[in-house]
This record gives C-alpha cells, sequence and structure tokens, in this order.
C-alpha cells in the first residue's frame, strides 16, 4: 500500500515539468483590422490629426467621417479626421487600420484635436488612441452622405489641408484669413478652422477615401 502511493506521488512529480512546459497559454490573434478609438476627457469632438507608425499598416479608413491621410515615411500614416462638419455636436473620433496578417496594432501620436464647435483643444497630452481587433462584420458604419453642392469654395481642398501634412506648402496670407473666418476665428490656422471650412462651403469636400499601402 505504502509501496502503490510512493509510484503515484512520483509520477505525478514526473509529469509535472512536462505539464508546464507543454501549456504555453492561448497566444492573442493578431493581424487584421483594429478600430482606433481617440480615448478622450469630453464626450465628443469635432475633429483630430493623428500619427499612427507601424511598418505592417495595410489600409485605413474611417466609415462616417471625413478622412485625409498620408504615409509620410515608411512606417508612419499622418491622419486627418473630421467629424461631419453639421453635426455641430461632434461625436467619437474613430478609425479603421487594417494590418498585415500577424501584426500588432500601431503606435498612435494625437497631434491636434478639435471640439465640436471647432476651437482648438489646448493640451492633446491628454489624449491617447485606443486599439479593439474587429470580427468579420464589425466597425462597420454607413458612408457619409454626398455634401451639397453650395457655393464655391474659394480655397481648394487640397490647399485647404497641405499646411497639415508633411511638405505642404502654406496658404497664402489673404486664404489663411479666409478660411479662419470660416472657421473658429481666432486668427491662427488649425484643425478647427478646416472643419469650420468645409461647413461654410460642403461641396470642397472630397467623396470619402480610404488609404492603402
Amino acid at each position: 500500500m505504502r509501496n502503490g502511493r510512493l509510484l503515484r506521488r512520483l509520477a505525478v512529480a514526473a509529469l509535472a515539468p512536462c505539464a508546464a512546459a507543454c501549456d504555453t497559454g492561448t497566444e492573442p490573434v493578431l493581424g487584421g483590422e483594429y478600430l482606433g478609438m481617440l480615448d478622450s476627457p469630453f464626450a465628443a469632438e469635432g475633429a483630430a490629426l493623428i500619427e499612427i507608425t507601424h511598418p505592417d499598416i495595410r489600409e485605413v479608413s474611417a466609415p462616417g467621417r471625413i478622412l485625409v491621410a498620408q504615409g509620410t515615411t515608411e512606417r508612419t500614416v499622418r491622419l486627418m479626421l473630421l467629424n461631419p462638419p453639421r453635426n455641430q455636436n461632434g461625436g467619437p473620433i474613430a478609425f479603421v487600420v487594417r494590418m498585415a496578417p500577424g501584426a500588432r496594432p500601431p503606435e498612435a501620436e494625437v497631434l491636434a484635436v478639435a471640439a465640436p464647435n471647432n476651437l482648438a483643444r489646448g493640451f492633446v497630452g491628454a489624449y491617447a488612441v485606443r486599439f479593439t481587433r474587429l470580427g468579420p462584420d464589425e466597425g462597420r458604419s454607413p458612408p457619409l452622405p454626398a455634401p451639397p453642392a453650395g457655393p464655391p469654395p474659394p480655397v481648394s481642398w487640397a490647399r485647404l489641408v497641405a499646411p497639415f501634412f508633411p511638405g505642404g506648402k502654406r496658404l497664402e496670407p489673404e486664404e489663411e484669413i479666409r478660411v479662419d473666418r470660416a472657421g473658429n476665428g481666432n486668427q491662427v490656422l488649425d484643425l478647427g478652422d478646416v472643419r469650420g471650412y468645409t461647413h461654410a462651403y460642403p461641396g470642397v469636400t472630397p467623396p470619402q477615401t480610404t488609404w492603402s499601402r
């Protein structure tokens, strides 16, 4: 009887290292699509300028929002995200990024934020971006409706957004004044002015685009 108990103890002791070595845990599923959500101290925002960095970014889209995206290096993509300008209450700032198989979500830096009233937020250090992996049917919002034509814009869309991206040409002084007056009127060209300008001249906004590498 005593020998039987001893044999069982020895068998358990022999199996324990194998069990520890063989139990590798469940690895998280990586790659595919992630929802990037601006973590804001407020309930809603009007616009944000964000840089995401990773060598395996494949595509960025923002259903239901105005998206301007530019690959600034082989690893970095700068995003300008505007909630619909006619929605004066703003809303969450979110986008979808598709990563290569096996890749983790990118790092993100918030460069500028504008409130729903298009005034610039003065403390972007309080903001971050959270990423959540999406399933096949998640993260899909209806596309923006086509904006009404409205009056012809005095400053084109390409000229309007260029100063916010590396290498972009600055607006002429009279153009900056015109855009600022249509935006938040603080005498500084900022992200809120872009959103306000698209409200004053809805026809300036191009069809929603998707950036891909």
